[in-house]
C-alpha cells in the first residue's frame, strides 16, 4: 500500500471510588473489552474505505449499505461499556475501526458492492451460500472467482481448442431439496 504507515494506539483507563482498584486490573485485561456506539452509524459490519489518515481523525467513505458514498470523519472516541458487571468504569479511547482486506460471506449478507471476489478453497458448506455469495455484486462482470482444484470442485476441460476460452470452473452446489418444499 502507497503511502507513509500509520500507527494509532487505543488508551484504556479505569475509574472508580476505590483507588486501589485501578490496580487489580492490568492493562492487558482492559485491552481485551470492547464497545462500539452502534447510535452513531457506526457498528459491527459497517465496511469504510479509508481516504485519509489524520492525526486525530480519519476520512472515509462508506462502501456499501444505504449510506454508500458518503463521507465521513471518524474522530478517536472514549467508548465506556454501560452494562458491564465490573466493579469499575472501564474507558477506551481509540478509532473505532479495525482494518479488513476481506469479509466473510457471513459479514457480507446485506451488503452490495460493484466488484466483488470469492475465494472457494472448498465448496461452500450450507444450503444458499454459494447463491448469496454471487449475489453480492450488482453484475455478474463485477464477479471473479478463485476456486481451488479438488475432487469436488475445480477447473472444467475447455470445451474448444481455442486458447481465447475462458476456463470454465466448477463448484459443488450445496441444495437441500427437504427446504425447498
Amino acid at each position: 500500500m502507497p503511502g507513509d504507515s500509520k500507527t494509532y494506539n487505543s488508551v484504556d483507563s479505569i475509574s472508580s471510588e476505590d483507588p486501589e482498584e485501578v490496580d487489580n486490573f492490568p492493562t492487558e485485561f482492559l485491552n481485551t473489552l470492547h464497545n462500539i456506539d452502534s447510535r452513531q452509524g457506526f457498528c459491527n459490519g459497517t465496511m469504510l474505505i479509508v481516504k485519509e489518515l489524520r492525526d486525530n481523525v480519519i476520512l472515509a467513505v462508506i462502501a456499501a449499505g444505504k449510506h454508500k458514498g458518503r463521507k465521513v470523519f471518524l474522530p478517536r472516541i472514549t467508548m465506556s461499556p454501560a452494562d458491564s458487571d465490573l466493579p469499575f468504569n472501564l474507558n477506551r479511547t481509540q478509532f473505532p475501526i479495525m482494518l479488513a482486506f476481506a469479509v466473510t460471506l457471513n459479514k457480507s449478507q446485506g451488503q452490495t458492492f460493484d466488484r466483488v471476489g470469492i475465494y472457494l478453497p472448498e465448496p461452500f458448506f450450507s444450503h444458499g451460500q454459494l447463491y448469496v455469495a454471487f449475489s453480492r455484486a450488482t453484475s455478474r462482470e463485477g464477479i471473479k472467482v478463485l476456486c481451488i482444484d479438488s475432487t469436488k470442485q475445480g477447473n472444467c476441460l475447455k470445451s474448444s481448442n481455442n486458447p481465447l476460452d475462458k476456463v470454465k470452473v466448477f463448484t459443488q452446489n450445496v441444495v437441500y431439496s427437504e427446504v425447498l418444499s
